[in-house]
């Protein structure tokens, strides 16, 4: 008889700091899933861990217009990738006033960004790794209240060089607090992925 044992850890942490002319944002989120399996003869553990770390300097051109520099490192392990380093500029217009963006925003974005992606396994493109130019719009959509959260995030992106490699993700939630230190939390995601440049060679085929 198998015996399964599984394992996740998730954590955490953003900081967004304003002043009347500048806007410093970071994000860090650490994800580890382990899978075991025991059997009479063996023992099989399969691990995949997801790692983000974000941060973006923003200067603000007005009560509505701002535009700085963001910055990015990404690991994933379940998508063979073995560190992502992003950098590049970006310029974004908030339908409230600026000084109103820690507890709501309505903000519509653009940036281009050059990023460096390196693979734990050769990819079906025979690529250990790539550089790209990309560019991205994005809509923010967030309302804190003392009773919870609304937020929303669409992100368009698309390689300069393969207008082809597009992405469109989806990311909504609502955070609603029962009492002091507890919330509950529900969360809708949907992506459109045709830019899978990160898939491990194995035995597939591009046409696969």
């Amino acid at each position: 008889q198998d015996l399964r044992t599984e394992t996740e850890m998730r954590f955490g942490a953003e900081v967004d700091k304003l002043t009347e002319q500048w806007r410093v944002r970071g994000d860090y989120f650490f994800n580890r899933e382990q899978l075991k399996i025991n059997e009479d003869t063996a023992t099989f553990t399969s691990v995949i861990e997801r790692v983000f770390v974000g941060g973006s300097v923003v200067k603000s051109l007005g009560s509505h217009w701002s535009a700085g520099i963001f910055g990015t490192y990404r690991d994933n392990t379940a998508q063979n990738i073995h560190g992502r380093y992003e950098i590049g500029p970006a310029v974004e217009y908030s339908l409230f006033d600026y000084k109103d963006v820690l507890t709501r925003e309505v903000i519509l974005g653009y940036r281009i960004g050059y990023f460096q992606q390196s693979y734990l396994e050769t990819t079906i493109y025979n690529k250990d790794v790539d550089n790209i130019i990309n560019q991205n719009i994005f809509f923010n959509l967030r309302y804190r209240k003392p009773w919870g959260t609304i937020s929303s995030r669409i992100n368009y992106n698309t390689f300069l060089n393969d207008l082809e490699k597009t992405r469109l993700n989806i990311d909504s939630f609502l955070s609603v607090r029962i009492f002091q230190g507890f919330n509950v939390r529900f969360r809708v995601d949907y992506s459109i992925i045709r830019d899978q440049i990160n898939l491990a060679k194995g035995s597939a085929s591009l046409e696969d």
